[in-house]
């Protein structure tokens, strides 16, 4: 592509209030898009949108914002989206459970940590950033997790589902040398393949939750979902409705109610 800087294009990214996780990422997607524009494959469509958001950056910090890369994104990402998608597969989470529940002493804090996105709904990198300062604890296993740096740099304050075994091993639970509390990303989200698990799925259990237990009006049920996943609380906003629309059995699990 001309005129591209990596330094330059950077820097705009900051003028987006980013996370760094994602400016990364747009970075590679940019890079991948100029290698390979005239050859992507199948492989390559469940990143068609960051590729066509980096491209789509890159080209307005130039003041362009349509021309053939572009178009030529749009379309492809339309016709991904035009396509039926396959029934979404029902979420045994009791078999979830089961896995992590089985990792052993050495394993405990990516145990703890998989347990504790299920009950806050944090994004895995949002787990692996936390500090033990982010986290407060009161009284009836209640745990309120401080968000600093979510996606696109927001802030957010969740009140996690209760669990008594995360809410007393959590406080015991020592920070790792770089103050974290839990692994990388990357670690987390290899471990959780070694498992056979998404762990971005656990989300949905805390947003299943929140939409099943919620009293109020639809649009404060909406405004809740969205300030509690990380989305921006816009009414035309519909993300959340990924994150409730998963039929999850809860069969021999903590929230089980038959």
């Amino acid at each position: 592509m001309k005129n591209f800087d990596e330094k330059e294009y950077l820097e705009y990214l900051n003028t987006k209030k980013l996370s760094d996780e994602t400016k990364k990422t747009y970075l590679l997607r940019l890079q991948y898009f100029e290698k390979n524009r005239n050859n992507l494959k199948d492989k390559d469509k469940k990143y068609l949108n960051q590729i066509k958001q980096a491209v789509k950056y890159f080209y307005n910090m130039q003041d362009i914002y349509y021309n053939n890369d572009t178009m030529y994104l749009s379309k492809l990402h339309d016709k991904a989206k035009r396509k039926k998608r396959e029934p979404k597969d029902t979420l045994y989470l009791k078999k979830i459970n089961q896995k992590i529940n089985l990792l052993d002493e050495k394993e405990k804090r990516k145990k703890l940590a998989f347990r504790l996105q299920e009950i806050s709904g944090l994004r895995i990198a949002e787990i692996s950033d936390l500090e033990k300062d982010d986290l407060k604890f009161i009284d009836g296993n209640r745990i309120i997790v401080t968000v600093r740096n979510g996606k696109g740099g927001k802030r957010r304050v969740i009140k996690a589902i209760r669990d008594k075994y995360v809410w007393e091993e959590l406080q015991k639970l020592e920070p790792r040398k770089n103050n974290k509390l839990f692994h990388s990303k990357s670690s987390l989200m290899k471990k959780a393949q070694e498992l056979n698990f998404n762990s971005h799925r656990l989300r949905k259990v805390f947003a299943d939750q929140i939409n099943y237990k919620f009293v109020g009006t639809e649009k404060e049920r909406i405004i809740l979902l969205q300030k509690s996943l990380g989305h921006e609380v816009n009414e035309k906003n519909r993300t959340h409705k990924r994150y409730t629309g998963t039929n999850i059995d809860y069969t021999g699990t903590k929230f089980d109610i038959s």
